[in-house]
């Protein structure tokens, strides 16, 4: 018989740099005992990258969410801004930008990672890890 155990985790942040910093935090202490060191780095690096970008193209002071989903497999990081939905999130490879390089990291260190918007014009980007 296999199981499926679900665990959500969750927490509200502000379209802030240090609220950046404290998601990184809060993803890295919420893991602590759950995935192995490795995974537990790289969700908390993918968590200020993706806030980062919550920040940045959400809202001022927009409400950012970040969600935290555990199953026996894996571990998905989904992070929800209130922005306008007007920019979709995209890798890089031109050196000579500043945005998208953000997400580059998030795809070299993600199993796999993508985008979808839900209705008010909130915008979801997810990553997710095998759960090792």
């Amino acid at each position: 018989m296999v199981t499926d155990t679900r665990c959500f985790l969750a927490s509200e942040y502000t379209a802030t740099k240090h609220d950046v910093s404290m998601a990184r935090c809060w993803v890295r202490e919420a893991v602590k005992g759950l995935v192995d060191a490795e995974t537990a780095y790289d969700l908390s690096l993918c968590a200020a990258e993706l806030v980062d970008n919550a920040r940045k193209h959400g809202r001022p002071e927009g409400a950012i969410s970040v969600v935290l989903s555990l199953t026996d497999d894996s571990v998905r990081l989904d992070v929800t801004n209130d922005g306008s939905g007007a920019t979709v999130p995209q890798v890089t490879d031109n050196v000579l930008t500043e945005d998208g390089h953000g997400l580059k990291i998030v795809s070299s260190v993600a199993a796999e990672w993508g985008r979808y918007e839900i209705p008010d014009r909130k915008q979801v980007v997810w990553c997710q890890f095998p759960r090792k």
